[in-house]
């Protein structure tokens, strides 16, 4: 056979590629999207404004050699929509010129627990989020231009894994001048896991926070811009602005405790990040949660590379907050390869690497650990109040018993311009009581 095939639900053929009015598919079980035996691709296009074009309500879901496009929602989910899911499997999957105003313009999944979400190529082509006017009265506005996910209640450790994506020309736009606004703006990826609380009832070698784990990441020709009456006096108000990856664990006692993230082999070229109202990154990782939210987390970071970038104000490339009093205490930072930015351009407040505690009794025993890595910077201008590595507590008794270890790794500088206030690599405490026995 030769042309386009039908996207293929459990074995059988939908009745056409085009799609014009939303396709419910329901399963206790099993739900499996896929091309013909034949080897061509399923495909699905969206007509009409169609949203979503195939809304799916399954345990198990797993979508491979399936290309959807033309989907757009004026709340989540603008191509793909999958509720009351436990696994996600997503198999040489292409979302193409999708787009929603809330979230998730190429796939919104609705999570349950346990969650497990598996991708292995996957290409995010022309995908966007929009947000405009109104009150961004939700958690969210504009995330997760590719996939967004949101676990409402979240008792057992997710696991996520996500290789060999390539994003294109994706686009998170906020721009509302409403005094109401959101926690999250942005992404590419989005993840909310919203109650992440200790669940005591697990063994207690497993992991409360779970394992998320990004490799071998190309986005290219991307970009987040936020306009906002958000004034971001206090970390917590702030809007979390993100390119690439968000990774939140919500507001709850002891929330991703013990949490592995892993993110190696990231490279965005041609990218902007802009900002009225917020903090960004390229990758953000946000603990909500009080007292031992965050305790123990493992972050490892290995080879991103970064050409061509703009970040335009308090924003940077990787970044880590815990904001919750007695939070982020024994937390790991592992960079190893090579941490390259060239010919990009940094605005006021800008660390490429950072890491926060901003509450009372917080970071207590954190480490940043440089095995063998290299940072490499060329023709880079930074303005004021930069730095390449920041680790920073806000409050009164934290960081106590802090380390920043470098391991047989080098840093090179290469036509780098910096204006006023370089802080190159930074521990800084700006309360009392903190800090003591640091090295």
């Amino acid at each position: 056979s030769s042309g386009p095939a039908p996207v293929y639900v459990n074995g059988h053929p939908l009745p056409s590629i085009s799609i014009a009015k939303t396709i419910t598919i329901s399963s206790s079980s099993f739900t499996t999207l896929s091309g013909p035996l034949d080897g061509r691709v399923g495909t699905a296009i969206g007509t009409g404004g169609t949203s979503p074009l195939l809304s799916i309500s399954s345990s198990h879901v797993n979508i491979t050699n399936v290309s959807v496009s033309g989907g757009y929602s004026s709340t989540f989910g603008g191509c793909l929509e999958v509720k009351n899911a436990t696994v996600v499997w997503l198999r040489n999957v292409v979302l193409r010129e999708c787009g929603a105003r809330e979230g998730g313009g190429g796939m919104f999944i609705y999570a349950s627990s346990p969650f497990l979400f598996d991708i292995d190529q996957l290409n995010c082509i022309s995908v966007y989020t929009s947000y405009t006017g109104g009150n961004a009265t939700s958690y969210v506005a504009g995330v997760g231009s590719c996939v967004g996910v949101w676990s409402r209640d979240t008792p057992y450790p997710p696991v996520v894994n996500v290789n060999n994506v390539f994003i294109s020309n994706a686009t998170h736009y906020y721009n509302t001048s409403s005094d109401l606004y959101p926690m999250a703006v942005g992404g590419a990826f989005f993840f909310l896991f919203q109650s992440l609380s200790e669940n005591t009832s697990l063994p207690s070698h497993q992991l409360q926070g779970g394992k998320i784990s990004f490799s071998n990441i190309g986005c290219d020709g991307s970009h987040t811009k936020v306009q906002s009456s958000s004034l971001c006096l206090d970390y917590a108000d702030c809007i979390i602005v993100s390119l690439v990856v968000s990774v939140i664990f919500g507001e709850s006692e002891g929330s991703g405790k013990n949490a592995e993230l892993s993110f190696s082999d990231i490279s965005v070229a041609n990218s902007y990040i802009e900002m009225q109202g917020g903090e960004g990154a390229v990758i953000f990782c946000v603990w909500r949660g009080w007292l031992g939210a965050g305790d123990g987390a493992h972050i490892h970071l290995a080879d991103l590379t970064g050409s061509h970038l703009t970040m335009v104000l308090d924003s940077g490339f990787f970044s880590a907050w815990f904001l919750g009093a007695s939070s982020g205490r024994n937390v790991n930072t592992e960079v190893e390869g090579v941490i390259c930015i060239d010919n990009s351009a940094a605005g006021s407040g800008t660390e490429w690497l950072s890491i926060e505690w901003t509450a009372v009794q917080s970071g207590d025993s954190a480490t940043f650990h440089c095995n063998s890595c290299v940072f490499l910077l060329d023709s880079v201008w930074f303005y004021d109040l930069t730095n390449i590595v920041l680790l920073n507590w806000q409050l009164s008794d934290g960081g106590n018993g802090a380390r920043m270890v470098f391991e047989n790794g080098s840093i090179h500088l290469k036509n780098v311009n910096v204006f006023a206030d370089f802080g190159g690599f930074s521990m800084v405490w700006m309360s009392q009581n903190s800090g003591n026995n640091a090295q």
